[in-house]
C-alpha cells in the first residue's frame, strides 16, 4: 500500500509541472538542480531579481494550493 507521503508527493509534483512553464522551470532549477539565483539567471538570460520573484511566485502558489509550509515541501520534493 501507498503511504500518505507517496500521495502528498504526486500532489506536489502535479503542482509543479502546472506552474507556467518558466516559472516551472526556474522553480525546478533552484530545488531540484540545487542552483544559485545567479547561476539560474545565467542559464536563462534573465536578473537574479528577476529569478527570485519567479522562483518566490512559485512558492507562495504551491504553498496557497497546497496548503503547509515550505520545509514540508523542499523535504518532500526533493525525495
Amino acid at each position: 500500500s501507498r503511504g500518505l507521503g507517496d500521495v502528498y508527493k504526486r500532489q506536489v509534483y502535479a503542482r509543479v509541472e502546472a506552474l507556467p512553464e518558466k516559472t516551472k522551470e526556474i522553480f525546478k532549477a533552484v530545488v531540484l538542480d540545487n542552483m544559485t539565483y545567479q547561476q539560474v539567471g545565467e542559464r536563462f538570460g534573465i536578473t537574479v531579481n528577476t529569478v527570485k520573484t519567479m522562483y518566490y511566485r512559485a512558492l507562495k502558489q504551491l504553498k496557497e494550493e497546497l496548503g503547509g509550509n515550505a520545509l514540508v515541501l523542499f523535504f518532500i520534493i526533493r525525495r
